[in-house]
């Protein structure tokens, strides 16, 4: 079956990535006959290898699968299916598919996928879009928005399905649960996508949100922000920048809290500093590719330089443990930030695991006497109505 999908691709080259751009129609059959239509294949560049993807059957259920080299062509990107893949059946009216069932890997909830929050062009329609996990509609309930990491290249919305520990743990708490897209940078200093790119486009996904997010049992301004990795630089930056929100139209008084787990960026000329002579100086170049060369840039960048323009509880966690090796630059610059958070008027804690590797972060979180998950419903507990 594959096969015959490929051969109905038409592929073009930009800017060094190949991408699927449309299907050729010949041979298949015809919209109007009354038959199955074609699939549609969700596009796939080199940024994406090895990432989630989804296309349409011709019976219109939603595939999920991961991009992938073509065995007989590497040239060629696939939407490969995952092995015991679940399909969603989409609803003819065009809106998002709901499947009430307990999913393979995910929560027991409903949820809502691939909603579009803003317009945007073919080739990057998959990064404006967002999913909503909750529990029936009855009620207001306040809304968790949470930002994947990645390094701010790579991630996706779905990755939150990969921990459903976190997914029950708030659910249980009686939030309705946001994953976000939005678009990716690329590594190289040409890339068009620039981290406040992707500020804006969750500034965008929380806009779309607060209109509508009401018909998914969601109150639309009352927002708790988690961000993982790289995704606590960019929550944090958008709840102390307040100028993502308000280009927006919207006020950084529907921000109720941030928790932000385990990024250096909250001070990027601190963490470029401590970095060198660490495991992490060779992200140096990195940092200074994405948020710039000048002091100036990088501050602009930094959420504790942004840190007067709010007010709001901040739940700060780290780890000693990056790759498999030591390092205390993300404790160091966590410290800074809170010190600041707490000078200019915020409540701030901060919890440090110093034998933790990065990842086990949110890969343990829920699992019996696990200690983030422990000071995460303490801090939720506390927060002011």
């Amino acid at each position: 079956m594959l096969r015959k999908i490929f051969e109905g691709l038409r592929f073009t080259k930009i800017a060094g990535n190949l991408v699927i751009v449309s299907m050729l129609l010949v041979s298949l059959p015809s919209c109007g006959s009354g038959r199955a239509k074609p699939p549609i294949v969700q596009a796939c560049s080199d940024n994406d290898i090895g990432s989630t993807c989804r296309f349409t059957s011709r019976k219109g259920n939603l595939i999920q699968g991961k991009c992938l080299k073509a065995k007989k062509n590497p040239n060629i990107l696939i939407c490969k299916p995952e092995r015991n893949n679940q399909t969603y059946q989409t609803e003819k009216t065009g809106r998002p598919s709901n499947d009430k069932k307990m999913l393979s890997g995910s929560c027991d909830c409903e949820v809502e996928r691939n909603i579009s929050y803003k317009e945007s062009g073919v080739l990057d329609s998959k990064y404006s879009k967002l999913d909503i996990f909750h529990r029936g509609v009855s009620d207001k309930k306040p809304v968790l928005v949470f930002v994947h990491g990645g390094g701010w290249v790579t991630g996706d919305k779905s990755n939150v399905e990969s921990t459903p520990n976190i997914l029950n743990f708030f659910l249980d708490k009686g939030f309705v649960v946001v994953s976000v897209n939005f678009r990716l940078v690329e590594k190289s200093a040409s890339s068009k996508v620039k981290y406040y790119d992707q500020l804006d486009d969750i500034a965008s996904s929380i806009k779309w949100l607060s209109e509508n997010v009401q018909d998914y049992g969601g109150s639309g301004d009352d927002y708790i922000l988690v961000g993982y990795s790289s995704g606590a630089h960019l929550v944090s930056l958008l709840a102390t920048d307040t100028s993502y929100l308000k280009n927006k139209g919207l006020s950084v008084d529907i921000i109720r809290a941030v928790a932000a787990w385990d990024v250096p960026a909250y001070d990027i000329p601190s963490a470029i500093k401590l970095m060198s002579g660490t495991p992490l100086e060779p992200k140096i170049r990195f940092n200074e590719v994405l948020f710039g060369e000048s002091i100036d840039d990088q501050i602009k960048a930094s959420p504790l330089y942004h840190v007067d323009n709010s007010k709001m509880p901040f739940f700060l966690a780290s780890s000693g443990v990056k790759d498999g090796k030591n390092q205390t630059v993300t404790k160091q610059v966590s410290e800074l930030f809170k010190a600041a958070l707490i000078r200019s008027g915020h409540t701030a804690e901060h919890v440090h695991y110093e034998n933790s590797e990065h990842s086990a972060l949110v890969l343990q979180f829920g699992t019996k006497g696990n200690d983030l998950l422990e000071k995460m419903e303490s801090f939720l507990k506390n927060l002011p109505r």
